[in-house]
């Protein structure tokens, strides 16, 4: 069967010349979307690999799944003796069908000046984010949550490696650039979490995101980053429904959510 094994920049001798008795038993993904679930769960939570990151597609005959499965949205990883590399394939594959622009998000939150993270976080100076920042984070997260909750399992795999990565790399720039701001530094650095896991997420699944949240999530970014490289709600033509989502506004529909 497939599994998936995401790697360091280096490949952490994982890659086409790997010799399954350099580690005998491997955490690995059964999709792309759980790669980073296995290697947070060989190597901790706290140690994310180094970026740019790799993933290899492979195959191995003996699977052991967990043998704890009591979260309902437990990753698809599990332990392989060996793993038999067949190709290297894009790493943006873990972040899903628009996993290329979460990447490009990450990529250049990294090569932001620090100008760019005072722009940011100063970033629409005079209305409701500016007057209550925390509240105004969270009532996003709000409705961010609401949306997660119907992606499937599939999906919350998806929506949480984008986050999770969104953190890992950039938590510790944004944090020291932005804590200047107030004299609860803290409470900025949770802000920033938010707001950069809840950009990343918006990257992942712009179909299935209301315009006005997606453009609210990546107001702050967009500022600085401009908005040619990503697609909006408006930019991914919507599947015909009832076989896909619907990218309008909700208040359009009845309470269903469903097209009329």
């Amino acid at each position: 069967m497939k599994a998936y094994l995401l790697t360091s920049a280096d490949g952490e001798g994982f890659g086409p010349d790997y010799e399954p008795a350099a580690k005998p038993e491997l955490w690995v993904g059964l999709d792309p979307s759980s790669a980073l679930w296995a290697w947070r769960k060989s190597n901790g939570p706290e140690d994310p690999p180094a970026w740019p990151l790799r993933l290899f597609e492979g195959e191995t005959l003996d699977c052991r799944p967990p043998r704890r499965r009591s979260a309902r949205n437990q990753p698809c990883i599990a332990t392989v003796p060996y793993f038999d590399v067949k190709a290297e394939i894009p790493a943006h594959r873990i972040c899903g069908r628009y996993g290329a622009q979460v990447f490009g998000f990450i990529d250049r939150l990294r090569a932001l000046s620090e100008e760019d993270w005072h722009r940011i976080a100063a970033a629409p100076l005079g209305n409701e984010r500016a007057r209550d920042p925390m509240g105004y984070s969270l009532d996003l997260l709000g409705e961010y949550f609401a949306i997660r909750a119907k992606l499937g399992r599939h999906g919350i795999h998806v929506a949480r490696t984008a986050e999770i990565l969104a953190q890992s790399w950039t938590g510790t720039l944004a944090n020291a650039r932005v804590a200047w701001r107030d004299s609860h530094p803290f409470v900025w650095i949770a802000i920033r979490q938010n707001e950069m896991s809840l950009a990343a997420a918006a990257l992942a699944f712009p179909d299935r995101f209301p315009p006005s949240l997606f453009e609210r999530a990546l107001e702050p970014f967009a500022r600085v980053m401009g908005d040619g490289w990503f697609r909006s709600p408006s930019r991914v033509p919507a599947l015909a429904w009832p076989h896909g989502p619907v990218v309008e506004p909700p208040s359009s529909f009845p309470e269903n959510g469903l097209a009329p």
